[in-house]
């Protein structure tokens, strides 16, 4: 089955963070690198830098467990 990772998506517009935002905080100039997560094409080390960076499981990012935005 296929990751749709739209934790991610909640994660990043719960900080009402752009694409762009994101991106640049991780160092990468490029939105097309994100829609390549969006795909499946991610590293593992991009997934712990996005546990870290939102505190949430890796579990979390990868769609395995639900995730909800309080506030």
């Amino acid at each position: 089955e296929k990751i749709k990772f739209e934790n991610l998506e909640l994660l990043r517009k719960s900080r009402n963070m752009t694409v762009e935002d994101l991106m640049n905080h991780f160092g990468y100039d490029r939105a097309t690198y994100y829609q390549s997560w969006l795909k499946g094409n991610i590293k593992m080390k991009d997934i712990i830098k996005l546990h870290e960076f939102f505190n949430v499981s890796t579990d979390c990012i990868l769609d395995v467990k639900p995730i909800t935005i309080l506030g």
